[in-house]
Order: C-alpha cells, then sequence, then structure tokens
C-alpha cells in the first residue's frame, strides 16, 4: 500500500494528489515550492480536473502550471504548462485571457475560471503529483 496514499495535507483525485498552498508567492516561486515538495504546479487536463482545482480554490485564488513568456516582436503569446505541453482545454473567464506584451502566468480564481496575471505578482497556488493508480 506504500505509495499509493496522498502525503498528509495532499488531496487525492483519480492518479494524482493536490496540495493548495496557504501561503502567497509569485509564480516563480510557488513553481519551485511544488519541485522542493517533488510535484509541479498543477496541470489541468478534464472538466473533472477542473471542478478539484475549483474546489480547492474557492476560499482564494490559486496560481496553475500554465504560463506563457515574453513573446517575440510580432508574436501572440503561447500558452503552455509547466511540461512544456500545449493548451489544448480551457476554462477561461470571459475576456481573458488578455493579450500582454509580457510573460504571464494563469490563475484559478474563486468562480473556477482562469485569469491571466503577472507572474511575480504574489498569489495562492495549487502543486500535483502524479500517482499510481495500480492496485
Amino acid at each position: 500500500m506504500a505509495g499509493k496514499l496522498c502525503p498528509e495535507g495532499w488531496k487525492r483525485f483519480g492518479c494524482s494528489c493536490y496540495f493548495k498552498s496557504t501561503k502567497q508567492k509569485s509564480w516563480y516561486e510557488s513553481k519551485k515550492d511544488c519541485e522542493n515538495r517533488g510535484s509541479d504546479l498543477v496541470i489541468i487536463n478534464s472538466k473533472e480536473e477542473q471542478k478539484i482545482v475549483s474546489e480547492l480554490s474557492k476560499n482564494g485564488v490559486s496560481w496553475i502550471g500554465l504560463w506563457t513568456k515574453q513573446p517575440d516582436s510580432g508574436e501572440t503569446n503561447q500558452w503552455k504548462w509547466v511540461d512544456g505541453s500545449t493548451l489544448t482545454q480551457d476554462f477561461w473567464a470571459t475576456g481573458e485571457p488578455q493579450y500582454s506584451g509580457y510573460s504571464s502566468a494563469a490563475y484559478c480564481d474563486q468562480h473556477g475560471r482562469w485569469r491571466r496575471e503577472y507572474l511575480y505578482n504574489s498569489k495562492n497556488w495549487i502543486c500535483e503529483k502524479k500517482i499510481s493508480c495500480f492496485l
């Protein structure tokens, strides 16, 4: 049974464990904190997973693992997950993501919608750790 349960303070859903911080840090600092916990900022791959993230964010907004670097001249922002994968399903709030000429990251608001923010601002964050699903 060892290795199948989530660490204390983490919530299990499917083949992942989720940790919601109680502190606030920049997106980069949040990412580093997740890495120090053997995880990364959450990557949302389904409506079901978005529901979990929304539930964890209902009492305060949370950084997720979606970001874009400052675009080169003439390019638009390209949103990517922290593992380098491209965005295939999104849950943006109406009017988001607004174009910006600087590096940005996404956070989940209290209503379960994503919003773009300057990644040096401070917010809570959600880490995701993949676990074995086999019995």
